[in-house]
């Protein structure tokens, strides 16, 4: 298989998926996915890519690609060559832009706690602080006071 075998590429990416799915593997799974949103962004799959890109971005999760184990960010999302095929795309422009925001509202809640916590869990489109800080592990450099 070559790098410009598409349908041997995605047919690996959905069958491991299908193999070690996100349900049953909490750790592997994510990372399956974002494989996945790779390939179909290569192949210029775009729908498949954000779908993709769509659920990462909502769960927390350790990247499978990087000796770190990096998950994919807003931030991550707006450098990687990877995924210049999306990047004209409107869908793509906003996922980015939506998450950045709910980032920035993270961080300014990090540096504010204990002010204004129901409004800023509301304002970044979350139902309880629990979703709010479970959303926080996505975005670099926030960390939350033990007292959240």
């Amino acid at each position: 298989m070559g790098l410009s075998d598409e349908i041997a590429a995605m047919a690996l990416a959905e069958r491991a998926m299908t193999a070690n799915p996100m349900e049953k593997d909490a750790i592997a799974g994510p990372g399956l996915i974002e494989i996945l949103a790779r390939v179909a962004a290569h192949f210029g799959q775009t729908d498949r890519a954000i779908a993709a890109l769509q659920k990462l971005l909502s769960i927390p999760y350790s990247g499978p690609l990087l000796s770190q184990n990096v998950p994919l960010t807003p931030a991550l999302l707006r450098l990687d060559p990877m995924f210049d095929p999306l990047r004209n795309d409107r869908r793509f422009k906003d996922l980015i832009a939506s998450s950045a925001r709910k980032c920035g509202i993270l961080r300014m809640y990090s540096e504010h706690a204990g002010r204004h916590q129901a409004q800023l869990a509301s304002a970044a489109g979350f139902r309880s602080q629990a979703r709010f800080k479970e959303a926080a592990s996505n975005c670099p450099n926030t960390e939350f006071p033990s007292r959240f």
